[in-house]
């Protein structure tokens, strides 16, 4: 089961690794971002869509889509090389710094949380959590005991 929107569509954001639909939704009278990913059973309707609508920036700006600065974590990750491709698409290129061996570190800000440590359990081998030692010890952990799942394999 879904919600059945009607929305006037206005941009297209990437953030956080998805592609989302900035739209103005009629109902709940307000604008709101849609991940693109959970969308389904799309229908396009022959009406035209206001031109009073705000931007994206406009409505960044207003802080409804603002992230509390002070609940952010910094962290440090070093990435080998062989997945350069990968983090290019998902940090900012001022967050990067490429080393003389082709890894890069990359200095950033997220959300402690369940997604954070999924995001960077999917690099495998080829990422190292420099800092903070809180999440470091976690990927290490969590690491230790999807070995232990493994580790009877004959």
């Amino acid at each position: 089961e879904y919600d059945l929107r009607e929305v006037d569509p206005l941009t297209l954001v990437f953030k956080g690794f998805a592609w989302y639909l900035f739209s103005f939704c009629k109902l709940r009278n307000d604008y709101r971002l849609f991940k693109l990913s959970r969308m389904d059973n799309l229908n396009v309707l022959e009406e035209e869509i206001q031109k009073d609508k705000m931007s994206y920036e406009q409505y960044e700006s207003l802080g409804k889509n603002k992230y509390d600065e002070n609940k952010l974590t910094r962290l440090i990750l070093k990435f080998s090389d062989r997945v350069r491709y990968r983090i290019e698409d998902c940090f900012d290129i001022s967050e990067m710094k490429i080393e003389e061996d082709g890894s890069v570190i990359v200095d950033t800000h997220f959300f402690e949380d369940e997604w954070v440590y999924s995001m960077i359990l999917s690099y495998g081998e080829y990422v190292e959590v420099i800092e903070p030692y809180g999440i470091r010890k976690i990927i290490k952990d969590r690491s230790e005991k999807i070995y232990k799942i493994y580790s009877n394999m004959t």
